[in-house]
């Protein structure tokens, strides 16, 4: 299983900075999804945007470009999921501060033999969490949906039809599900923070 983690670039609501370089805790976002996914796939992708918002990483990461940056995120995960040559795929944003190793190890498990494996939090599929085949079917729906301008993650996700991983399966691990929390608003910055201070980095 190989990590990708979707980087993206910078976030308007958040003063134009870049969200992977947030610091939560003494440490960036970037690296605390780093160190939850280590423990679960052997290697580790980041995709970005554009050279200009490439950051600082371990050597031991590679850093891909998007290959269409103003396509959205489908792109990103198209372009991500490409650069792991056929092996299944742990597909995180890089906005999660919270994610717990042991869950991430529940939705890679979860994937089998399928298209992927998805949770559904609160009723919504959560594709930017997820697990993904990398062969040539699940590809193929991705670029065809894209050049029939598609660019819905959760259409894409929903037209290969995943294996799904429900609040019940997924709070045992994670009873308050604080895996899913992601920063997009000042707000859930101030609450991370909170939330930091009894959740040091994995």
């Amino acid at each position: 299983m190989r990590g990708v983690i979707l980087a993206g670039g910078q976030s308007a609501r958040l003063g134009r900075q870049s969200k992977a370089q947030i610091e939560l805790g003494g440490c960036r976002l970037i690296d605390r999804v780093l160190r939850s996914l280590e423990p679960v796939c052997e290697n580790i992708l980041v995709v970005v945007k554009e050279p200009s918002t490439v950051i600082p990483l371990p050597s031991s990461i590679r850093v891909v470009l998007d290959s269409r940056p103003d396509r959205g995120a489908l792109i990103g995960l198209l372009t991500g999921l490409v650069a792991c040559e056929g092996e299944p795929a742990l597909v995180t944003g890089c906005d999660l501060p919270f994610l717990n190793p042991r869950l991430l190890d529940a939705i890679g498990k979860g994937l089998g033999s399928a298209n992927a494996c998805v949770p559904r939090i609160e009723g919504r599929l959560q594709p930017l969490l997820a697990a993904y085949s990398t062969q040539k079917p699940v590809l193929d729906v991705l670029s065809e949906r894209m050049k029939l301008g598609l660019m819905s993650l959760t259409g894409f996700v929903e037209a290969i039809e995943p294996n799904e991983l429900s609040e019940a399966d997924l709070s045992p691990i994670d009873p308050n599900l604080e895996s899913f929390f992601n920063l997009n608003t000042p707000q859930d910055l101030t609450k991370a923070k909170e939330l930091a201070e009894g959740c040091p980095p994995s």
